[in-house]
């Protein structure tokens, strides 16, 4: 009989648990169907709001532009001559300049989106040219001779030459950085025209 009773007693048991097992097993299923319906909603809101941008080959171009703020586009290496003393040879120092571009100053009527040809034309702003840096490797100068080393590597930079070069790579860098956007839009062959503000 005691056999009888603690048999029973042990099958309710077994029962009790594998009802509450069953419930434990439902309450994580639900945790995991809201967290997944909380993912979806949060996916679907996000398209909601960025694809409407991303579908317009305008829109995601400007998109791109306003995540880089100053596009660094190019860096040059000049040696400056600088005369140390009268009569002497002057001292090659070398100094190296930086080219950017302030990106956060364009706006929609920089971008001209040419549906028929699939073509967008981007005018970039001036680029501007940085103070040249001269490294540990330059001799040491006098107050004179580094303003003369200064002017010197700051005419060099901002001639038509390296302007040129500067130039050129920074069309190369933007045709770069829009092509992904204009995928993005439907657009996998179109073309990305870049010029200046001088050239409108």
């Amino acid at each position: 009989m005691a056999r009888k009773v603690r048999y029973q007693r042990d099958k309710t048991l077994t029962r009790k648990l594998s009802r509450r097992s069953a419930l434990e097993g439902v309450s994580l299923v639900w945790w995991v169907v809201g967290f997944a319906l909380i993912v979806l909603l949060g996916w679907l809101a996000w398209r909601s709001f960025f694809d409407q941008r991303l579908d317009d080959p305008v829109d995601g171009a400007m998109f791109a532009v306003e995540s880089q703020d100053r596009l660094t586009v190019f860096s040059s290496r000049f040696e400056v001559p600088v005369r140390t003393g009268s009569g002497a040879e002057p001292t090659l120092v070398p100094a190296q300049v930086v080219y950017e571009i302030d990106m956060s100053s364009m706006d929609r009527g920089d971008f001209d989106w040419n549906a028929d040809s699939e073509t967008l034309t981007v005018t970039l702003p001036e680029i501007e040219v940085g103070e040249p840096a001269f490294g540990a490797a330059a001799p040491d100068l006098t107050a004179d001779q580094m303003r003369s080393a200064r002017r010197n590597a700051a005419e060099l930079a901002a001639g038509p030459e390296a302007l040129g070069l500067a130039r050129s790579a920074a069309e190369q860098v933007v045709r770069q950085d829009l092509a992904a956007p204009l995928r993005v839009a439907g657009h996998p062959d179109a073309r990305v025209a870049v010029r200046f503000e001088d050239q409108r």
